[in-house]
């Protein structure tokens, strides 16, 4: 994980000058840490669990629903692409809540002296050991989103 932290602390650290992160790679790194299946869709777990974590909000299936008529998503069960989570973002207050959620992912990776895990539900925590696997995965999407966006600045 240290290499996802890596990437993490290094867009970070492009947002102070030229080669800024934008918005839209911000979208897309949180869309890749609450997307913990790897399947490229954000299921009402994963919004719930990325509200709980950032804002200490809770997403029952009432507010799924009134969420996914927000951003277009007309049927909830098929989840959210990244797309729907940047118009969430798009939003009045929804800048707000952006940079939040970016902070959030970018100091607990970013924090040192620790071993940052992803457990099986995709969730940050300080372990010694991880046998879900879902650490590799999530640096592999690392990875690939690191890649893509380099591709894309050439």
């Amino acid at each position: 994980i240290s290499e996802w932290r890596q990437i993490v602390e290094m867009t970070a650290e492009e947002g102070a000058g030229e080669g800024a992160v934008s918005r839209q790679e911000k979208v897309e790194l949180i869309f890749a840490r609450y997307d913990t299946d790897g399947d490229s869709v954000l299921r009402q777990a994963d919004v719930a669990r990325l509200e709980k974590e950032v804002a200490d909000e809770e997403i029952d299936d009432e507010s799924w629903a009134a969420l996914c008529e927000l951003v277009g998503a007309a049927d909830g069960s098929a989840g959210w692409g990244v797309e729907e989570l940047g118009r969430l973002y798009s939003m009045e207050g929804g800048e707000q809540e952006l940079e939040k959620a970016w902070g959030f992912v970018t100091s607990i990776v970013g924090t040192e002296g620790t071993d940052v895990k992803v457990d099986s539900h995709g969730a940050l925590y300080d372990e010694t050991t991880d046998s879900s696997g879902a650490a590799e995965k999530m640096l592999a999407r690392a990875k690939q989103e690191q890649a893509r966006l380099a591709a894309e600045k050439v």
